[in-house]
């Protein structure tokens, strides 16, 4: 079997998105954050590239033909001009989605209404101590809660959870504060490895049990839970669990969305990389976006060389699309071995 991986675009202009990391600069130090794997090893000063250039990276981003532009950072609010950059960038009829953790929300709720067609806002557990903890920032979990008061009734507001130890204990709780605001979507995050040596998130079999246990007992939330990231679907042991997995994966597209399957990343410096995490330039802002998109590098991450043998004939392969090469790398140092949460390959549905 050759090729690319089941569901991938094939073009640069069927790409899904193309996220803009807007500058390095953040007001929170969480340890999990995927920045430490890139530009964050090394400070967070540089608050990114001009505004005038900003414009014409959307612009070449409208031109290819690409439909959504996502901005991220470090900390986007914390760019004054994020609200004008969005505003250019529907002008240029591109669908537009912030993610942030919320703590400057009260400064800008009424342009994340206007300008934003999407919000993703960070909520990492429902004790304000633990969030302050998390985040390194006192008040960050009053300040959550506040972002989620304003942002009650925007069409599309989600909510990301990083899937830590603790966490996955208190989804129960977070989707009891969750209930009490218009969250569309919730989307649960499986922790990649950063190379911080500090970050003790491991997500294992275990992790994976109680949080499908979780998802069941939250079935009839008002609105939508998906993860986020790869997972394989052999990773749970149980047909009816598979099942529930295949069921998260696909509501978040994700299998598909990370690791350079249908995204690529603009970070604070103009480099172009495959993903937040994975620290290799494939090229930089205004190189031909389809010739990027084509780099040996960029095709071998959703080539169906680099998941293992046993994946290529799994019935959940375009669900899954082998789980997480990022996981590989961190257990075992290559991108194209076993997702340590990877079992054994399903030739046929259980169910």
């Amino acid at each position: 079997m050759t090729g690319s991986l089941l569901g991938t675009p094939h073009n640069a202009s069927e790409l899904r998105e193309i996220q803009i990391e807007l500058t390095e600069r953040c007001d929170a130090d969480c340890p999990f954050c995927i920045n430490r794997a890139t530009f964050a090893t090394h400070g967070r000063s540089y608050n990114g590239l001009a505004t005038a250039v900003l414009e014409d990276v959307i612009a070449w981003i409208a031109d290819a033909g690409i439909g959504r532009v996502r901005f991220t950072g470090g900390e986007p609010l914390l760019r004054k001009d994020v609200g004008h950059l969005a505003s250019y960038a529907r002008a240029k009829a591109l669908v537009t989605g912030i993610n942030t953790n919320g703590h400057l929300v009260n400064r800008w709720a009424e342009r994340l209404f206007e300008d934003f067609d999407f919000v993703l806002l960070s909520i990492i557990s429902a004790k304000p101590e633990r969030t302050d903890e998390i985040m390194r920032f006192a008040g960050s979990h009053t300040k959550k809660l506040q972002a989620l008061s304003l942002l009650s009734g925007h069409p599309n507001l989600w909510v990301s959870t990083v899937l830590t130890r603790e966490s996955i204990d208190e989804l129960p709780q977070i989707a009891d504060l969750l209930c009490k605001y218009d969250v569309q979507r919730w989307i649960w995050l499986r922790p990649e490895d950063n190379a911080n040596t500090a970050n003790t998130y491991s997500f294992g079999p275990r992790e994976l049990s109680d949080l499908l246990k979780a998802a069941r007992e939250l079935s009839q939330c008002k609105f939508a839970i998906a993860l986020g990231n790869a997972v394989p679907v052999c990773g749970a042991e149980r047909a009816d669990d598979q099942a529930l997995l295949e069921k998260l994966l696909l509501s978040g597209s994700g299998g598909l969305v990370s690791e350079g399957r249908s995204k690529l990343v603009i970070d604070p410096k103009g480099r172009v990389l495959v993903h937040y995490g994975i620290d290799r330039q494939v090229g930089n802002i205004f190189d031909d976006l389809e010739a990027l998109w084509h780099t040996p590098f960029a095709e071998e991450m959703r080539s169906i060389e680099i998941v293992p043998t046993a994946c290529r004939g799994c019935f959940y392969l375009e669900t899954c699309n082998g789980g997480s090469r990022l996981a590989a790398r961190a257990a075992y140092g290559s991108f194209a071995r076993r997702d340590p949460l990877m079992t054994v390959p399903i030739l046929t549905p259980r169910l």
